[in-house]
C-alpha cells in the first residue's frame, strides 16, 4: 500500500474544511423594499444618521448597519428584527448580545436581503470539484511511480 507524504495527508484532511467557508461566498445581498421582506429573512440594514443616533445603546455604541433575521414587519412603519451582528460607525463588527430590536422604517437608509447567488454557487462547486479531481489524479500518478515488486500470476509466470 502506498503511503502519502505528511503534506498530502494534511491537504487531504483539511480540504473538506474549506467547503463551508467557500459556500458562504455563494450568497449576496440585494436591495428590497421593507414591505416585501418575509419573516425569518436574513437582511442587512444600513441606518440613517438619525437611526444611528436613535438606536445608540446606553454605552454609546452607534451602529452604522446591522445584519439580522426579520421577526416581523409592522405595517410600513416598524421592522422588528433579531440582530446577529452590528457594524459600528467606526467599522467594528460586533456580535449582538441583546434581544429583538424594533426599528422605525424612517431610521433605515437601505434594506438588503441575503439571497443565494446561483452564479457564485456554480463557480464554487466547479472549483471544489476541480481541486478534488486534481488531487486524486496527482495521488494516483504518485502511486503509479512508487515502484515496488509486482507479482505475476497465471500462465507464463516465472517459477
Amino acid at each position: 500500500m502506498h503511503r502519502f507524504s505528511p503534506v498530502w495527508r494534511l491537504a487531504i484532511r483539511r480540504t473538506p474544511l474549506l467547503a463551508p467557508g467557500l459556500l458562504g461566498a455563494c450568497f449576496s445581498y440585494r436591495p428590497v423594499a421593507v414591505s416585501t421582506i418575509p419573516a425569518r429573512a436574513e437582511v442587512r440594514l444600513t441606518l440613517t444618521t438619525e437611526g444611528s443616533r436613535l438606536l445608540a445603546d446606553p454605552a454609546g455604541l452607534r451602529m452604522a448597519s446591522l445584519e439580522a433575521l426579520v421577526d416581523r414587519v409592522e405595517g410600513d412603519t416598524v421592522l422588528v428584527v433579531r440582530p446577529l451582528e452590528v457594524v459600528s460607525e467606526q467599522g467594528d463588527r460586533l456580535p449582538w448580545r441583546q434581544g429583538p430590536l424594533a426599528i422605525p422604517t424612517r431610521a433605515i437608509a437601505r434594506t438588503e436581503q441575503r439571497r443565494m447567488d446561483k452564479g457564485k454557487s456554480r463557480g464554487v462547486a466547479v472549483g471544489i470539484a476541480s481541486a478534488f479531481t486534481g488531487m486524486v489524479i496527482y495521488a494516483l500518478r504518485s502511486i503509479g511511480r512508487g515502484g515496488g515488486a509486482t507479482i505475476q500470476t497465471g500462465p507464463g509466470a516465472p517459477e
